[in-house]
């Protein structure tokens, strides 16, 4: 698997604009994927090679992962945060973790961290904060007529948000649980 993809959406989830939104102590799972996947960043053995860190350094192990995932996504673009977030969910579902339903309410689970996400969020164009929000308007309805094909169209056009190379369920579903 091409790793620019990978550290595109590492480097998204690991460089989240506020720090408290991902957790620390959900990386040493992400850290085993992508060593599975071929990625060997220093950060990713530290993190992977002892049972358990000193509370507060895997923060600082995450941080190191932003940075060593940009110097290996080289001149590639870096992705909003809420795009990735939105991605994965969307990946995930396409990769066969639950049905077009599950992943709306994981969207719906979402908003409430992002509509009270710092500034940064408010009034932003960011196209996966919009495919969220369009995401808890169909879960909302799931009650009164079949949202099926609307919630497929969504999360197509939402798995394109991030690299097609990211193809491993596992490490999407991990990174998801990063936050908190």
């Amino acid at each position: 698997m091409p790793r620019r993809g990978l550290a595109q959406v590492t480097h998204s989830m690991a460089s989240c604009p506020v720090g408290w939104l991902v957790a620390g102590d959900g990386w040493r799972a992400v850290a085993v994927s992508l060593r599975r996947l071929g990625c060997d960043w220093p950060a990713l053995r530290e993190l992977t090679a002892s049972a358990s860190l000193p509370p507060g350094v895997e923060d600082d192990v995450v941080a190191r992962i932003a940075v060593q995932a940009r110097e290996e996504m080289g001149d590639a673009a870096t992705l909003p945060f809420w795009d990735t977030v939105c991605g994965l969910v969307a990946r995930s579902w396409r990769l066969g973790s639950g049905d077009a339903i599950d992943a709306l309410y994981r969207l719906d689970a979402l908003w409430f961290t992002a509509r009270d996400f710092d500034a940064s969020t408010r009034g932003s164009t960011s196209r996966g904060l919009r495919f969220i929000g369009e995401g808890v308007g169909l879960k909302e309805s799931i009650a009164h007529v079949d949202v099926t094909r609307d919630a497929i169209t969504l999360l197509t056009e939402a798995d394109r948000l991030i690299p097609a190379d990211v193809r491993c369920a596992q490490l999407c579903e991990n990174l998801l649980e990063t936050l908190e």
